[in-house]
């Protein structure tokens, strides 16, 4: 994964950007793990971009500390823990043998399709629904059989039948994906004992410093993130395989410990919330599946005086926030000639303090919600126009409302 992609990762949900630098900073040490032979591979394909975004979170323990520790349903992580190591060496055999860039599929998927793997993978995580069998997994092409899902080895390639799949089919995809990502996550682990390590003593140095500040749980964070994520989006906690890593941030004298709760839905949805470890207040929530449908820049600037009203209504309705401002901005972070993260408006205080709202510019929806502390003396009017969407230009369009 190139340092662009991983910021655009990081755009999308919505980490400060103190936080964005500090991993960023460990995108060489993970470009020179991939040189050696963390991937047995010197060329590069989309699992093995995967299981860089996953070992940053091992990497990110000299940038303040990531705790790698996934909730998930225990009949799930059941599963993945009874795979034999033979399996699992042949699971990651099979995705470094892929000479695709990604994984790909046949043919698109119908809408009902795409329904059905959605309420299939909510019940694989939520309720441990499983394949009764395995996905055929096949050398190339020439083997595959027109009326039967397979997996192509070389191609990295899902070739779907030429009729609708069935639940089994779709549960098998679903199955081997999890065994991928976990496969992986293995696999670094065995193979950098020396991070890993480090990375179980940052663990339990942050859980001291939790308890040390009378802070709250994992549990309690998980809890009260669910709880927003019901009041923001309307959405149902359960439905979702949720993460939880505990971070601390040193940010110009401040020393915040948080947790970063991720609530997702592979290939559909995905949520996350920053809950501040001391008091479980919330710091910032996004959803990344509102990025894909971004409108061009061209039609999103028009709407900036339109659409500040009802960021200043959401502040107010859903996060119970009515406060006088000292200035308010809206900054648009564009992706070529499209919005990369919607209409960002930017409510700041007296003390240096923003709260952040970001809105559709289609339809005015709820994107995000960041809390943003800096130095009363601040100058944020020159910080949003410096911090531009690669970090090394001047690329933004910014509005001062007040």
């Amino acid at each position: 994964m190139e340092e662009r992609e991983l910021k655009e990762v990081m755009e999308k949900i919505h980490i400060k950007q103190e936080m964005e630098k500090e991993i960023l900073m460990n995108v060489k040490d993970v470009k020179q793990a991939q040189k050696g032979d963390y991937m047995g591979r010197t060329k590069g394909n989309g699992w093995q971009r995967k299981a860089v975004v996953a070992a940053l979170a091992l990497m990110a323990v000299g940038a303040g500390g990531l705790t790698v520790r996934a909730v998930v349903n225990n009949q799930v992580k059941e599963r993945m823990e009874s795979l034999p190591e033979q399996e699992l060496t042949e699971v990651v055999d099979v995705i470094d043998n892929a000479r695709n860039e990604a994984a790909s599929y046949s043919r698109e998927f119908t809408d009902a399709e795409l329904k059905r793997m959605k309420e299939l993978t909510i019940e694989y995580n939520r309720d441990g629904r499983f394949p009764e069998g395995e996905i055929n997994i096949v050398e190339d092409e020439s083997q595959v059989d027109s009326g039967k899902l397979c997996y192509g080895e070389k191609t990295g390639c899902y070739y779907l039948p030429d009729r609708e799949l069935t639940d089994e089919e779709f549960l098998q995809m679903i199955d081997f994906s999890e065994k991928v990502d976990y496969a992986l996550e293995k696999r670094y682990e065995k193979d950098y004992p020396k991070e890993d390590a480090k990375r179980k003593s940052e663990e339990e140095r942050l859980q001291q410093k939790v308890e040390e500040i009378n802070g709250i749980s994992e549990e309690e964070a998980i809890s009260i993130a669910g709880d927003w994520l019901n009041k923001t989006y309307g959405k149902t906690p359960t439905d979702y395989k949720v993460s939880c890593y505990l971070h601390q941030s040193y940010m110009e004298g401040d020393d915040i410990l948080y947790y970063i709760v991720t609530y997702t839905i592979k290939r559909f949805e995905n949520y996350s919330l920053l809950i501040n470890a001391q008091d479980g207040d919330l710091l910032s929530i996004g959803a990344s599946e509102h990025f894909e449908h971004m409108p061009l820049l061209s039609e999103a600037e028009p709407k900036v005086q339109a659409l500040y009203g009802d960021a200043e209504k959401y502040l107010e309705n859903i996060f119970g926030i009515t406060e006088e401002y000292a200035e308010i901005y809206c900054r648009i972070v564009p992706a070529n000639d499209k919005v990369s993260s919607g209409l960002q408006y930017w409510f700041v205080k007296k003390d240096g303090t923003a709260y952040i709202v970001s809105l559709c510019p289609i339809d005015s929806a709820f994107l995000s919600f960041d809390l943003y502390i800096q130095d009363e003396n601040y100058d944020y009017e020159k910080m949003l126009k410096r911090y531009g969407y690669d970090g090394s230009k001047e690329v933004y369009s910014l509005t001062k409302l007040k």
